[in-house]
């Protein structure tokens, strides 16, 4: 009995060996030096190593991935990098890369953070686990990310703490930036998508019946952390509400105006920029402006961020 306990006491040393082995080496030898590439870092990385000084960054989904472009939001005066990520790039995954940015040294002076209030809905299928997933290899980087993980149950705290299963669904998409990133051009991260929205195809507009619905504490928590980041480090936070073609929730004024309560009782010094209503956005309306019902194509994109830097010179 006691020789069989021993055998599987080497046996989990051993398997425990070979997954620390394997997270320090492919995150110092791969993931690490990944220039490209959203669950692979390479966003993040190129944002650190190339683009440390630059004045203000742009956080947020694909709705900020493909709608601002920095060139062309010149009232901030400086240079900016579009850190956008499509999919996951909510508020939790905005809260760790802003922590990390800064640990790396880089100091904006301002940060934009692209929202939708309805990604905080409870009924919203972007989970709180997705954002969190994507970010498992930054996670001995991030005292915020630990603290999420806290919250999503005994399952994900057991099994964050192993690197394999922190690089899970990871590790092939990350050893294909690896051999890109001598390839990797300058650049700002905004990337216009192309294409026209085919109107044929649309469902028709949500009516306007009240429905409350509860946000996502853990996602309440997240975006504290990013206006608290902003505060003790003396960066401007603007928060900007892009529009849909055709509003996709019921009641997304009150859903935003619920978001704004809680931004404002956080920090007054926070400026929150609606553009979520596209009726109030001259020339933006029509299809032709559009890659999809969430997305605007490169003309959009460009009139958009346009509008968005006239807003920036008000507030």
């Amino acid at each position: 009995m006691r020789l069989i306990l021993i055998k599987i006491a080497s046996i989990i040393l051993i398997l425990l060996l070979i997954d620390k082995l394997f997270g320090f080496f492919f995150y110092n030898y791969v993931f690490k030096k990944t220039l490209s590439g959203e669950l692979s870092g390479g966003s993040l990385h190129y944002l650190i190593e190339k683009k440390k000084n630059v004045d203000f960054i742009i956080f947020g989904s694909s709705r900020a991935k493909h709608q601002i472009d920095p060139e062309l939001i010149s009232n901030l005066n400086g240079q900016g990098y579009n850190a956008g990520i499509n999919g996951v790039g909510g508020v939790i995954y905005a809260s760790v890369m802003m922590e990390i940015v800064l640990k790396a040294g880089s100091k904006p002076k301002v940060l934009i953070l692209q929202l939708d209030s309805k990604h905080f809905l409870k009924s919203n299928e972007n989970k709180p686990m997705k954002e969190i997933n994507a970010l498992y290899p930054f996670l001995s980087q991030s005292l915020f990310l630990r603290q999420y993980v806290e919250h999503s149950g005994w399952r994900e705290k057991v099994l964050s703490n192993s690197d394999i299963y922190r690089y899970n669904s990871k590790a092939y998409i990350s050893i294909v930036n690896y051999f890109k990133r001598n390839r990797i051009k300058d650049n700002n991260g905004f990337i216009p998508l192309e294409g026209n929205l085919d109107t044929l195809k649309l469902v028709k507009p949500v009516n306007n019946q009240i429905n409350p619905e509860d946000f996502y504490d853990l996602k309440l928590k997240a975006l504290k952390n990013v206006i608290n980041t902003c505060k003790e480090n003396n960066i401007k936070l603007y928060i900007v509400f892009p529009p849909e073609f055709i509003e996709s929730i019921n009641d997304k004024d009150f859903y935003n105006n619920k978001l704004k309560v809680f931004i404002y009782k956080e920090s007054n010094s926070v400026r929150v920029i609606d553009m979520s209503n596209i009726k109030n956005l001259k020339g933006l309306s029509g299809p032709e402006n559009w890659k999809d019902e969430d997305h605007f194509n490169g003309v959009g994109a460009s009139k958009f961020s346009k509008s968005l830097n006239d807003s920036l010179a008000i507030y």
